[in-house]
């Protein structure tokens, strides 16, 4: 009997430490990656469209923020984004019903005595939906698809690290129509991409998430990182 209390309590600590409130269940994988996931002509046209986009300001890229609604295919269409609801389709994961599409675009760079990092280390939290607590829902995951990258780079590699783990767990180089999706608590960000070349590193982003209630929106806005954790004070920023 005492022994049941002392690991509920251990169980209630844990929970109350935690700043996020995690929707993933018992062995959701940390990772999937899949190589040719998309033809490379179509991430080519896919491409060409979103750079082409009216909503891609001075090529800084996008965001969609929607739920699941019976007309969402409609509202795609009505933006003249229609491709990423195909796409939508394909890499959705059951039980999700709200969603942040990010349009991320990372510019090269040619001088490689330059080691920033191109998008700064974070955990997903756009929606900035908190629970009964105020801890933020974290996405059941995240997935990437891959739609462009110069013929000849290095870096630009995501890299990825378990939760509240100082520990790199993978890097992933980005290849032209490869998949990759990775669990919501996954602490992330990119390496700055080296190359001669101009074009740019392009992919699409989904956060995807389980929350209580849902607001039929569809936002379509610049893009933003939500919240980011300091290393040095061991904080979650949110912005």
């Amino acid at each position: 009997m005492y022994l049941i209390i002392l690991i509920l309590l251990i169980l209630l600590y844990r929970f109350i430490r935690q700043e996020h409130h995690k929707v993933h269940p018992f062995g959701y994988s940390l990772l999937d990656e899949k190589e040719n996931f998309e033809s490379k002509s179509q991430c080519d046209k896919i491409s060409k469209h979103l750079l082409e986009h009216p909503s891609m300001v001075e090529g800084q890229g996008f965001s969609i923020y929607f739920d699941e609604t019976d007309d969402l295919e409609s509202k795609f269409k009505k933006h003249n984004l229609n491709c990423i609801y195909e796409i939508f389709k394909r890499v959705r994961q059951p039980k999700t019903n709200s969603h942040v599409c990010n349009i991320m675009v990372v510019p090269t760079c040619n001088d490689t005595t330059d080691k920033e990092i191109s998008v700064g280390g974070h955990y997903d939290g756009s929606i900035e939906e908190t629970d009964f607590f105020g801890k933020y829902y974290m996405p059941l995951c995240t997935t990437v698809l891959y739609l462009q990258t110069p013929k000849k780079f290095t870096g630009g590699e995501l890299f990825l690290k378990k939760y509240y783990d100082d520990k790199t767990y993978a890097q992933i180089r980005p290849m032209v129509g490869k998949y990759v999706r990775f669990r919501g608590d996954m602490f992330h960000g990119v390496h700055k991409m080296y190359s001669d070349e101009s074009t740019c590193r392009l992919s699409i982003v989904f956060e995807q998430y389980i929350i209580p209630n849902t607001k039929d929106k569809f936002i379509v806005q610049d893009i933003f990182t939500e919240s980011e954790y300091d290393e040095t004070t061991g904080t979650i920023n949110h912005r």
